[in-house]
C-alpha cells in the first residue's frame, strides 16, 4: 500500500518513546538475568546472531510498526481476536535482523533526544517540537518488508485497534495468552516469552492512559459512510482544503483519518477528567474510585501530567505481575464464556473512564449516537464552514489560557499562605 507524503499529514501518530519508557519502567518479577530483555530476533541464515528486544521497546514497537492489514479489534469475540493478534505477533518475532536494528537505533534516537531528564523549566512536550524522527525515516526502514507486514504509515491508517473500547478489548485479549503462555510451564524461558507477548498487550494498556486515545471514534470516522449523516464530508473539504479535495483523491479517502488525528490531538492537550478504581494499599483487597485529570501523547513527561503517569505504570506493574501468578501458580485465568466477554483483569477496574461530559473542558469534536455521527459544531459545519478551523483554534486556546489561569492563581494563593504561616 503507497502513502503519498501529501496523504501521511491525515493520520495520528503515537511517541514510541513514551512507550518504551513505560515498559521499562515495571518489575518483572522471576528474572535475575537482564531483567529487560524478553525476546531474541534471530538472523534467519545463522542462528548464531541474534538482537535482544527489552520489555519497553516491545511495547513501543507493537501496533505502530508489527500488525497485520486486518485489525486485531475486527475478530469476532476473544478467539477471532486471538488468531489476529498470533499473526501480528509472529511477523515480529521473524522480523529481519537488520531491520530490528535499524528500528532499534531509530527508537533510541528518540529516546536520548525526549526523554527525562531536562534541565530545569522544561516540560516533556517541548522535547517534540522538533520531530526527533520524522515519518519519513519509520516509513524508510518499514516500507520493503514481508509483503504481510504493512510499512509504518500504511498501519497508522488502520490503527483502530489503539482507541478506546477497541483498545482494551485488543489487550485483554493479548493478555489473556499471555497468562495462559505463562501457566505451560515453570521454566524461566517460559516466562520470558510470556513477558513478551504481554509487553505487546500493554502498548494498547498504555494507549487508554492517553486522552486523545478515550473518546475519538476512530473506526466510526473512518467508516463514516456507513453511518447516517453526511455532514462530515463538509468537514473533510475543510480539513483539506477545498483546492487539494479536488486535486488529490488521495486526500479525499484519507481525510476521514484527519477528523481522528484533530481531535486526538485537542483531547491530548487539553486533557481529560478521568476516573478508575485502584487499591487502598491498607493491606485488604479493598479498592477505591479516583479521579484524576489525563493528557495525551507527548505530554507524559509534563509536570501536568505526573498523576496519570503515575497511574499508568501502576496499571502496567499489575499487568506484568498478572503474569508473573499464573507462572508461579501454574493456574491462568479462565476464559469468558462466549455469552459473556467479560475478562476479570485489575485493568477492568483500573482504566481511566471518561467523566460526565459537562465535567470536560470541551465537549467530544465528534461521537456516535444513536448510530450516528454528531459533532461540537453543527452550525458551523452547516453554515460556514470555512470558519470551523479557527472556532476549533479558538476552543482550545481558551481552554489552555483558563487553565494557565487557575495553576498561577494556585501557585500565588499557596504562596500567600506560607508567608502567612512564617
Amino acid at each position: 500500500m503507497a502513502v503519498t507524503k501529501k496523504a501521511c499529514v491525515q493520520v495520528p501518530f503515537f511517541e514510541g518513546a513514551e512507550h518504551d519508557w513505560l515498559g521499562n519502567s515495571v518489575s518483572l518479577r522471576g528474572l535475575d538475568i537482564e531483567p529487560r530483555h524478553v525476546l531474541q530476533i534471530f538472523h534467519r541464515s545463522d542462528p548464531s546472531q541474534f538482537v535482544w528486544l527489552s520489555y519497553g521497546e516491545i511495547c513501543a514497537l507493537a501496533g505502530d510498526f508489527y500488525g497485520t492489514y486486518t485489525p486485531i479489534c475486527y475478530g469476532e469475540k476473544h478467539a477471532g481476536r486471538a488468531k489476529l493478534f498470533l499473526e501480528a505477533y509472529d511477523l515480529l518475532k521473524h522480523e529481519a535482523m537488520t531491520t530490528m536494528k535499524s528500528l532499534q537505533e531509530l527508537l533510541r534516537k528518540e529516546i536520548s533526544m525526549t526523554s527525562p531528564p531536562y534541565p530545569a523549566g522544561v516540560q516533556g512536550s517541548e522535547k517534540w517540537r522538533h520531530e526527533p524522527v520524522s515519518h519519513k525515516e519509520w516509513e524508510k526502514v518499514t516500507m520493503n518488508r514481508n509483503m504481510k507486514l504493512p510499512s509504518f504509515l500504511a498501519l497508522a491508517t488502520i490503527n483502530f485497534d489503539h482507541f478506546g473500547e477497541d483498545a482494551y478489548n485488543v489487550y485483554c485479549s493479548i493478555h489473556q495468552l499471555a497468562i495462559e503462555q505463562a501457566a505451560q510451564g515453570r521454566s524461566v524461558d517460559n516466562l520470558r516469552a510470556a513477558y513478551a507477548m504481554n509487553a505487546f498487550a500493554d502498548h494498547f494498556l498504555q494507549d487508554l492512559f492517553s486522552a486523545g486515545h478515550l473518546r475519538t471514534p476512530r473506526r466510526a470516522l473512518h467508516d463514516w459512510k456507513h453511518y447516517k449523516n453526511r455532514e462530515l464530508d463538509r468537514l473533510a473539504r475543510v480539513a483539506v482544503n477545498f483546492w487539494q479535495w479536488r486535486v488529490f483523491p488521495t486526500l479525499w479517502y484519507m481525510s476521514r483519518d484527519l477528523l481522528s488525528k484533530i481531535m486526538h490531538d485537542e483531547e491530548s492537550e487539553i486533557g481529560l477528567k478521568v476516573k478508575g478504581d485502584y487499591p487502598t494499599n491498607d493491606g485488604k483487597d479493598t479498592w477505591t474510585t479516583r479521579t484524576w485529570k489525563c493528557y495525551g501523547d507527548k505530554r507524559l513527561h509534563d509536570d501536568i501530567d505526573d498523576e496519570n503517569k503515575s497511574f499508568c505504570q501502576k496499571a502496567v506493574q499489575a499487568s506484568v505481575d498478572e503474569v508473573f501468578e499464573a507462572w508461579k501458580t501454574q493456574k491462568p485465568l479462565p476464559l469468558p464464556t462466549d455469552k459473556d466477554e467479560t475478562f476479570k483483569f485489575n485493568l477492568t477496574r483500573m482504566r481511566p473512564v471518561p467523566c460526565a461530559q459537562d465535567e470536560q473542558a470541551l465537549q467530544p469534536l465528534a461521537m456516535v449516537s444513536d448510530g450516528r455521527l454528531t459533532y461540537r459544531y453543527p452550525w458551523f459545519v452547516e453554515k460556514s464552514p470555512l470558519r470551523l478551523p479557527w472556532i476549533i483554534l479558538q476552543d482550545r486556546l481558551k481552554v489552555i489560557v483558563l487553565e494557565n489561569a487557575s495553576r498561577r492563581i494556585k501557585s500565588f494563593l499557596s504562596k500567600l499562605m506560607w508567608w502567612q504561616g512564617k
